[in-house]
Protein backbone atom coordinates (compact mmCIF):
# COMPACT_ATOMS: atom_id res chain seq x y z
CA UNK A 1 0.00 0.00 0.00
CA UNK A 2 2.62 2.76 0.79
CA UNK A 3 4.83 1.69 -2.96
CA UNK A 4 1.02 2.66 -3.98
CA UNK A 5 1.07 5.76 -2.68
CA UNK A 6 4.63 6.54 -3.12
CA UNK A 7 4.50 5.77 -6.78
CA UNK A 8 1.50 7.96 -7.15
CA UNK A 9 3.49 11.24 -5.78
CA UNK A 10 6.42 10.06 -7.83
CA UNK A 11 3.97 10.35 -10.57
CA UNK A 12 3.13 14.17 -9.51
CA UNK A 13 6.03 15.26 -8.87
CA UNK A 14 7.23 14.15 -12.53
CA UNK A 15 4.08 15.98 -14.30
CA UNK A 16 5.38 18.66 -12.73
CA UNK A 17 8.60 18.72 -13.26
CA UNK A 18 8.55 18.00 -16.51
CA UNK A 19 5.31 20.35 -17.31
CA UNK A 20 4.84 22.96 -14.57
CA UNK A 21 1.67 23.74 -12.50
CA UNK A 22 0.16 23.95 -16.19
CA UNK A 23 0.52 20.23 -16.92
CA UNK A 24 0.23 19.45 -13.47
CA UNK A 25 -3.58 20.56 -13.03
CA UNK A 26 -4.26 19.36 -16.70
CA UNK A 27 -3.07 16.15 -15.17
CA UNK A 28 -5.33 16.19 -12.37
CA UNK A 29 -8.22 17.06 -13.82
CA UNK A 30 -8.06 14.35 -16.49
CA UNK A 31 -7.36 11.96 -13.21
CA UNK A 32 -10.34 12.96 -11.69
CA UNK A 33 -12.32 12.51 -15.06
CA UNK A 34 -11.02 9.70 -16.04
CA UNK A 35 -12.44 8.18 -11.65
CA UNK A 36 -15.89 9.21 -12.73
CA UNK A 37 -15.92 7.69 -15.90
CA UNK A 38 -14.86 4.34 -14.41
CA UNK A 39 -17.14 4.81 -11.14
CA UNK A 40 -20.23 5.59 -13.81
CA UNK A 41 -19.42 2.38 -15.80
CA UNK A 42 -19.09 0.30 -12.42
CA UNK A 43 -22.24 1.52 -11.07
CA UNK A 44 -24.52 0.71 -14.52
CA UNK A 45 -22.50 -2.88 -14.70
CA UNK A 46 -23.27 -3.24 -11.33
CA UNK A 47 -26.23 -1.57 -9.81
CA UNK A 48 -27.96 -0.25 -12.87
CA UNK A 49 -29.90 -2.74 -13.63
CA UNK A 50 -33.59 -3.28 -11.99
CA UNK A 51 -34.71 -6.07 -10.50
CA UNK A 52 -38.65 -6.46 -9.81
CA UNK A 53 -39.88 -6.81 -6.26
CA UNK A 54 -41.64 -10.44 -5.91
CA UNK A 55 -42.77 -9.31 -1.97
CA UNK A 56 -41.60 -6.85 0.85
CA UNK A 57 -38.61 -8.95 0.91
CA UNK A 58 -38.02 -10.16 -1.64
CA UNK A 59 -36.74 -9.69 -5.21
CA UNK A 60 -36.62 -11.71 -8.51
CA UNK A 61 -34.43 -13.68 -9.28
CA UNK A 62 -31.63 -12.96 -11.54
CA UNK A 63 -31.51 -14.17 -14.94
CA UNK A 64 -29.95 -13.26 -17.99
CA UNK A 65 -31.85 -9.40 -18.50
CA UNK A 66 -30.34 -8.59 -15.46
CA UNK A 67 -26.73 -9.18 -16.22
CA UNK A 68 -24.13 -6.53 -18.28
CA UNK A 69 -22.77 -8.52 -21.46
CA UNK A 70 -21.09 -6.79 -23.91
CA UNK A 71 -19.66 -9.13 -26.28
CA UNK A 72 -19.03 -7.34 -28.83
CA UNK A 73 -15.34 -6.68 -29.70
CA UNK A 74 -15.43 -2.76 -30.43
CA UNK A 75 -16.83 -2.23 -26.87
CA UNK A 76 -14.62 -4.39 -25.70
CA UNK A 77 -11.39 -3.02 -27.31
CA UNK A 78 -12.60 0.56 -26.86
CA UNK A 79 -13.59 0.04 -23.18
CA UNK A 80 -10.62 -2.27 -21.93
CA UNK A 81 -13.55 -5.29 -21.08
CA UNK A 82 -14.50 -2.58 -18.41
Amino acid sequence: MIWFNITNLLILFAVYYFYSWKGLSYYILLTALTICYVEAINYIEHYGLLRKKVNENEYEKVNITHSWNAPHRITNYVLFKL
